[in-house]
């Protein structure tokens, strides 16, 4: 796809449509284009007086132009979701499929902090900016900040959701984008890395979001020279009395923080090996409060006849078969052959081992390898 702007303001500016040098398609517009998008399923092109122009692949237009509130800045597309962030920091998400939008307008405010930081670059503060903004397979939007920052918008919260920030990066001995346990998951956080359809049935959805942004952190944060500034701080701090226990906190929080987002975000290969990343740790740890508690939050409604509870509970309080699109039965087979391997933990998990075998499930295979799946500190 081709968009062409006369110099003349007055003059239509032109799209084109070309395969293998052949002209498939062409249009005229009255206003200038800024942004183009497109894939296998429609073109989208967004112009400076706000409007955004869909077509079919062979060039049908699909809707009447829409309207923004000012000009467009960033245009991406992902399957059949439609992305478009202005000007005045809005973002508008639509399925062009369906004809609808998962939710309303949702502003970049409170992830940019406007109330509080100056935007203006000579200043001793500068301002936050979007690095990039994409979808993921369901249409979630993932934005990356300048600072480093990830974020998703949960849409069923209504709320922008932290995914990484430099405080891991410093504080956790899991933070390693490189590991060959998380890059060997597929990344397709921005999109496929084959020609293959990512839309068929059976899809990872979400892979790679999360390592995507890790990678990102570290290298905004390598790049303003800060590593090692904030590591020297970190080790200072460990040092002291009060806070030895300051990088096991961290490292504990920055699992669970990756579990959180991997279950918002549908990303099941991730949300498991995060799991069994972090039975082990708890493991070591000796947390037999938490061992407990994640346990029960595994076992869910398995052992109910008739399972009772709000229909609309999610995550860790849902009580399905499945969690993250895993079976319950799977998963906590995994993590009671991890925390077995610890004696100060065995007497608890002798207990969930003997439901495991009331449920059929055989813990004598060792199928879980969990040596493949630390990440070194």
């Amino acid at each position: 796809m081709e968009a062409k702007n006369d110099a003349n303001p007055r003059d239509p500016s032109h799209v084109l449509v070309t395969k293998r040098g052949a002209l498939v398609w062409q249009e005229f517009l009255p206003r200038a284009i800024l942004l183009v998008a497109g894939d296998k399923q429609f073109w989208a092109v967004a112009c400076e007086d706000g409007s955004v122009h869909v077509w079919s692949p062979a060039g049908r237009r699909l809707l009447n132009p829409m309207i923004l509130e000012s000009q467009p800045v960033i245009l991406e597309c992902r399957d059949r979701w439609l992305l478009c962030i202005t000007a005045v920091g809005l973002a508008h998400v639509w399925d062009l499929r369906g004809q609808s939008s998962p939710h309303p307008p949702v502003s970049l405010g409170p992830i940019l902090d406007i109330a509080t930081t100056s935007l203006n670059q000579h200043t001793a503060t500068s301002g936050l900016g979007v690095s990039s903004a994409h979808l993921n397979s369901t249409g979630h939007i993932v934005v990356a900040l300048t600072n480093g920052d990830g974020f998703f918008y949960a849409r069923e919260m209504y709320t922008w959701q932290r995914l990484s920030e430099a405080w891991w990066a410093v504080g956790s001995q899991y933070w390693n984008s490189n590991d060959s346990s998380i890059s060997a998951l597929q990344s397709t956080a921005v999109g496929p890395v084959d020609g293959k359809d990512k839309a068929l049935p059976g899809t990872t959805v979400s892979s790679g979001v999360i390592p995507f942004l890790e990678r990102h952190t570290t290298n905004e944060f390598l790049l303003k020279g800060r590593a090692y500034a904030l590591q020297r701080i970190i080790k200072a701090v460990i040092q002291r009395k009060e806070a030895e226990d300051l990088e096991s906190a961290v490292s504990i929080a920055h699992l669970e923080n990756r579990m959180a987002g991997a279950m918002q975000l549908g990303a099941r290969e991730e949300f498991r090996l995060y799991l069994f990343m972090y039975a082990k740790r708890l493991g070591a740890e000796g947390a037999r409060t938490k061992v407990e508690e994640l346990l029960n939050s595994l076992m869910g409604g398995i052992l109910q006849e008739s399972v009772s509870g709000d229909e609309n509970d999610r995550g860790w309080y849902s009580k399905g078969d499945e969690i993250c699109g895993w079976d319950r039965k799977e998963l906590l087979k995994g993590v009671v052959l991890i925390l077995g391997k610890y004696r100060e933990l065995q007497r608890l998990t002798a207990q969930y081992a003997q439901y495991a075998r009331v449920l059929g499930l055989s813990l004598e295979d060792g199928s879980v390898d969990v040596e493949s799946m630390d990440v070194e500190t």
